[in-house]
């Protein structure tokens, strides 16, 4: 059994202000690199338990290149570096037979929700598809279930795993890490009682995928994506993309029958409109 374990940094215990996610020198940063990898590792620790022959980590933050290869449990594979199709789902297919988010954090506009931003915090102020609200949750798990791959769970703050839930059902495994105040204050788990949630949750969420509970989001076509963006002079950046339409001034529109097509329209609104300062 092949598993799929997309990893952020937003949502691991212990991890609240911004200083701890912007790449770095600084202490702060360094330590939520551990605290992520060490999330990771009690994930795949967790997989390997229910069965995977082969887990594959991809980093999905920021620039990609935040997990510490060395500290990641050996049973991994380690998926790093920037750009890379199709960013934090970057190596999905058919081959596996589950996908697992952790560390992910709530869509732009949660509240309360630590450092809550969907895909491009600089760019977009909204996603909607087909006229509903999307998180980087239900947006990556779209792609995994094109691909014919269940979620299987999902960690994050209390606002990440409700979301969830309410998008993906209630049979949906979730961690919840931390509460949070605001955007960067939260109660937060233990790291050590976090990882050994997540390690339980990781086989809890397989073995529901096994017995069939669980099965592939997939959002029907035809897809129209509509983007709020933060600017009109980033919206002006981004209307440039082939096919990408401007109905309003900080509002773009992509309109498309092939899931992955829209999902790639995205990630060019989000790096495009991001030149744009």
């Amino acid at each position: 059994m092949d598993v799929y374990v997309s990893v952020d940094m937003e949502g691991v215990a212990g991890v609240v202000s911004r200083e701890q996610v912007m790449p770095g020198e600084s202490h702060a940063y360094r330590r939520a690199c551990a605290l992520m990898t060490q999330e990771a590792s009690a994930v795949v620790a967790g997989a390997a338990a229910a069965g995977a022959t082969r887990v594959v980590v991809n980093d999905s933050h920021a620039q990609m290149t935040n997990l510490d290869p060395e500290l990641l449990d050996p049973r991994a594979e380690c998926s790093m570096g920037f750009p890379k199709p199709y960013y934090m789902m970057a190596g999905v297919g058919r081959n596996f037979a589950a996908a697992l988010f952790v560390g992910y954090h709530g869509g732009a506009g949660s509240a309360p929700a630590i450092l809550d931003h969907t895909y491009a915090s600089r760019v977009f102020r909204a996603v909607r598809l087909n006229g509903v609200r999307q998180t980087e949750t239900t947006l990556n798990a779209a792609l995994a279930g094109h691909h014919g791959v269940p979620v299987a769970m999902v960690s994050g703050d209390e606002a990440t795993c409700a979301e969830a839930r309410a998008a993906l059902g209630p049979d949906l495994v979730t961690v919840a890490t931390k509460a949070a105040f605001g955007n960067q204050a939260a109660y937060s788990l233990h790291p050590t009682v976090a990882r050994q949630r997540l390690e339980q949750a990781a086989r809890d969420g397989l073995g529901r995928v096994a017995a069939g509970q669980l099965r592939p989001w997939v959002v029907p076509p035809p897809y129209l994506l509509e983007c709020d963006v933060t600017t009109t002079h980033t919206a002006d950046y981004a209307s440039t993309i082939p096919g990408v339409e401007r109905p309003a001034g900080r509002t773009l529109r992509f309109e498309h029958d092939d899931y992955p097509t829209v999902f790639r329209a995205l990630l060019a609104i989000a790096l495009l409109g991001g030149l744009a300062g």
